[in-house]
């Protein structure tokens, strides 16, 4: 939720950039489709340039339908960001 705020701490956002160069697997679980998510892995791709393989599992819920349309919304924009990796695979 605080995802904003990382490009006003300078040295965060050094350290956080280098890290991001060097990652090559991302595995997130338990995830919901929100915004913030979306967000997240917005900033993910665009600063991981060696990027290879990202695992999404999502959290199950009890109104199974319209968890589907959350989820099948969450993976049309998460496939329509651009990425700084070019061998990546979601």
């Amino acid at each position: 939720s605080n995802l904003a705020d990382v490009g006003d701490d300078r040295e965060a956002g050094i350290s956080m950039t280098c890290m991001f160069t060097h990652l090559k697997f991302v595995e997130l679980r338990e995830a919901e489709g929100c915004d913030n998510e979306l967000k997240f892995m917005r900033f993910l791709l665009k600063k991981s340039m060696v990027l290879e393989k990202v695992n999404l599992f999502f959290r199950s819920a009890s109104d199974f339908l319209d968890r589907v349309e959350q989820v099948t919304a969450f993976k049309r924009n998460l496939r329509a960001l651009p990425t700084a990796s070019s061998s990546i695979k979601l």
